[in-house]
């Protein structure tokens, strides 16, 4: 018995083998590396797209006449001049339009004046719509206003500016935009402002002709003289 005994004492000594820990210690090492590192990189990595947008705007008006005046019509539409005698009243119009692949649910407010400037400093802004507010994506809007609340301030600044005056003024017709919602689950915020610019003197109301209503760099394109877009992006993460 005594024999068997020391024969299983010798086999359990000779199962150790010192390289088993030099293997396990080296693997303990490298799962120790990997955990600090797996530490030290982000989980997910940021990245942003551009959801772009466009904005438009259009001008247009219009006047009762009569029919026997020298427009040879009843209704003096948008490019014809607007004589003094023959128009008492001119309807201005507006149409706006926000559009975007994302869905959206936008509102803003929107704001229709006409700004008198004798080129000397003199300058009279006149509403013809105050801030109204609106809702989703587009609105249009219109106001009347007589032509002789333009040539009232225009005689002002004539008497004002005596004989330096050259009895010609400009009337810029301004629509401005505020919007703000959501571009797909983004905020955005966006303006549109856009003038239009009426020629004055004794005589009437004239529009701008088709070739000075080029574009400049850094505003809306002008599409034509009473046409105008522009475009946007907001950045959003993807």
């Amino acid at each position: 018995m005594p024999a068997k005994h020391s024969a299983r004492g010798k086999n359990r000594h000779s199962s150790w083998r010192p390289d088993a820990f030099v293997a396990l210690a080296v693997l303990a090492v490298l799962a120790a590396g990997v955990a600090a590192l797996a530490f030290t990189q982000p989980a997910t990595v940021a990245a942003t797209a551009a959801l772009p947008y466009a904005q438009s705007g259009a001008l247009s008006y219009t006047a009762p006449v009569d029919p026997a005046s020298v427009y040879g019509t009843s209704l003096v539409v948008t490019g014809e001049p607007l004589y003094n005698s023959s128009v008492n009243t001119v309807t201005v119009s507006y149409a706006y339009q926000f559009k975007a692949a994302a869905s959206r649910a936008m509102g803003g407010t929107e704001h229709l004046t006409a700004t008198i400037d004798n080129g000397q400093g003199l300058v009279r802004t006149i509403d013809l719509q105050p801030v109204t507010a609106f809702t989703g994506d587009r609105f249009s809007t219109s106001a009347t206003v007589p032509l002789s609340s333009f040539s009232a301030v225009a005689n002002a600044f004539g008497q004002a500016a005596g004989a330096q005056g050259d009895g010609s003024y400009t009337v810029a017709i301004s629509p401005s935009v505020v919007m703000h919602g959501l571009l797909g689950s983004v905020p955005v915020h966006a303006t549109f402002a856009t003038a239009v610019n009426f020629t004055l003197n004794a005589n009437g109301l004239f529009p701008p002709s088709a070739s000075s209503a080029a574009s400049t760099p850094g505003v809306p394109t002008t599409l034509h003289p009473f046409s105008v877009a522009s475009t946007g992006s907001i950045t959003v993460p993807v």
